[in-house]
């Protein structure tokens, strides 16, 4: 059975990239596997909106509307009408109880299902088909008594990994004594410039390579130039903007210093020693669960981020050869880049039973 399927989604700079890519990874295995997909959304960089269109994808703008709206609900019916989908899969935290409603209810009328993608099982109440949380330390208990009859669909094992880092080898990570290539990476926007600030704090070292990746929603480019031109010459840096290739970019350095969110999975599948900065609340649970785990060190809020602490915890861990051992080992525990397949695979089945209903 060939599903089709509506995928709404947003990205910018203000609520970032991470929704938009990690829904990627679920539509490049849905593709793979020969089903049919639609992007729905309000807001999506042209470099974000290629890489679906790449896969066949098309990218469906929505009239100007608030996100989780009634009137957001009801265009995504009427798209969904239109493509006379299986499933429409959301995710975004604008995406509560009234819309999930207003979605499945109207949806039905074509036979078709919500599937939710959640990160925190902090709701009162769901209204969906299928509700997915790819994140460690979650289990299906999380959501009892308020996801309805909804399959539940939780923990590491559900992580959706992009094609990109699945197709890299699984060999264990080369060991170094000093790790000198580090990776700076805040997510596809980083809202509050931590780049900069990062790249300021390791002016105070020395016998440093550095690859300061720009993500495509980032609007600091300037600001990170000018930081990476005043580092001593005893730190090469090269700035890399809308990089298509971060897992090679992982495998080259010895230690990355990451936003939370979900790069943390990639980090882990990487078997990629990671000094980690929470960017916003949501990020908290995740990076917690992977302290807890042993696959990150945590520097904190970017509220109390500090450069001196910054510089003390890359010093300490690029000379403390076996903690980043250990950490690689912990990563690539927490994620075999299966989870993509699973959830497709749960949606194939629930179809499958409509079918013979």
């Amino acid at each position: 059975m060939t599903l089709r399927v509506l995928v709404r989604v947003d990205a910018s700079p203000a609520i970032g990239l991470g929704h938009a890519m990690r829904c990627l990874a679920l539509v490049q295995v849905l593709r793979a596997s020969g089903h049919d997909v639609v992007i729905a959304t309000l807001a999506m960089p042209e470099t974000l909106r290629h890489q679906y269109h790449s896969l066949g994808v098309a990218t469906q703008d929505m009239a100007s509307v608030m996100a989780g709206s009634a009137e957001d609900a009801a265009s995504t019916e009427q798209i969904a009408y239109a493509h006379d989908v299986h499933w429409v899969v959301a995710d975004g935290y604008a995406f509560r109880l009234p819309w999930q409603q207003q979605v499945r209810r109207g949806i039905a009328v074509i036979g078709a299902r919500l599937a939710l993608l959640d990160d925190e099982a902090k709701a009162d109440a769901w209204d969906v088909d299928l509700l997915l949380n790819q994140n460690l330390g979650f289990a299906r208990e999380a959501y009892t008594d308020r996801a309805g009859a909804a399959t539940v669909l939780a923990g590491a094992q559900y992580v959706l990994l992009r094609e990109e880092f699945r197709a890299m080898p699984r060999a264990p990570r080369a060991s170094v004594p000093v790790a000198r290539r580090l990776l700076i990476t805040m997510g596809g926007a980083d809202p509050d410039n931590v780049t900069t600030q990062v790249v300021q704090a390791l002016s105070a070292l020395d016998d440093l390579e550095l690859r300061v990746v720009i993500g495509a929603a980032n609007t600091h480019g300037r600001s990170i130039e000018a930081a990476v031109r005043d580092l001593p010459n005893t730190v090469t840096a090269r700035v890399l903007a809308q990089v298509t290739d971060m897992p090679q970019q992982m495998q080259w350095a010895d230690l990355a210093i990451s936003a939370g969110g979900s790069t943390l999975w990639e980090l882990a599948y990487m078997q990629l020693p990671a000094l980690v900065v929470v960017l916003a609340e949501n990020q908290r649970g995740g990076a917690s669960a992977c302290v807890a785990a042993g696959s990150i060190h945590e520097l904190g809020d970017v509220d109390a981020l500090h450069s001196s602490e910054i510089a003390r915890a890359v010093t300490a861990l690029r000379m403390d050869q076996s903690q980043r051992d250990t950490m690689a080992q912990a990563g690539a525990t927490l994620v075999d880049g299966l989870g993509a397949r699973r959830v497709m695979h749960a949606l194939e089945a629930a179809s499958q039973v409509a079918a013979t209903q």
